[in-house]
């Protein structure tokens, strides 16, 4: 529920419940998780933090939980000027229908042996600016991600439609740079477009 504190500032507190069922070869049985998080929305900046945690399983021995935060500064609705976000993870923060829209492959979906709560912290910094008489905006950006196993980085560039009514269009190039604990390098080039109407 929205809270209107005036002059356009929000609070957003919010409260979740999961029933899961596991299988496969590591836990199985029923669970039931809870949630809760807050959000602090005045103009551009959000900052919002929530947290999860498996209350009961059938397994008695398995523990899951996790917390995260994010400061954003936004672009405005075409997209454009700065943008910020800054967003720390520890233990697995996302519940298990987020986990399923964010995995890559199936492997990603399935349960350690053993929980093992692992610190990550996010950021990106990006300019939006317009293009091809401002009906699009394009947005050079940089990123990087830190874990206890390691660094990623990222930086490209994103095209995406800005007149309003016109079906969402999208096209990013982004080259990549990952360094593990082991000191292995790892460089990649992703192409990536979607078209929403």
């Amino acid at each position: 529920r929205a809270l209107d504190l005036g002059e356009g500032a929000t609070l957003t507190p919010r409260a979740q419940a999961g029933l899961r069922v596991d299988g496969g070869d590591a836990e199985t049985g029923t669970g039931l998780e809870l949630g809760a998080g807050l959000r602090y929305t005045t103009g551009r900046l959000v900052v919002e933090g929530e947290a999860r945690t498996l209350i009961a399983h059938e397994d008695d021995g398995y523990e899951e939980w996790g917390a995260s935060g994010a400061v954003r500064l936004e672009p405005d609705a075409s997209g454009r000027g700065l943008s910020l976000v800054l967003s720390p993870t520890w233990g697995n923060a996302a519940n298990d229908a987020e986990k399923l829209w964010q995995a890559r492959d199936a492997g990603a979906l399935g349960l350690a042996e053993d929980f093992e709560p692992e610190a990550r912290l996010e950021a990106e910094l990006g300019y939006g600016v317009a293009l091809f008489a401002g009906r699009f905006t394009g947005t050079p950006h940089a990123g990087m991600t830190l874990t206890e196993g390691g660094r990623d980085y990222r930086i490209g560039s994103r095209l995406t439609s800005a007149v309003p009514g016109d079906p969402h269009f999208a096209v990013g190039l982004e080259m990549t740079r990952s360094e593990n604990a082991n000191d292995n390098t790892e460089h990649g080039v992703m192409l990536r477009g979607s078209v929403r109407w």
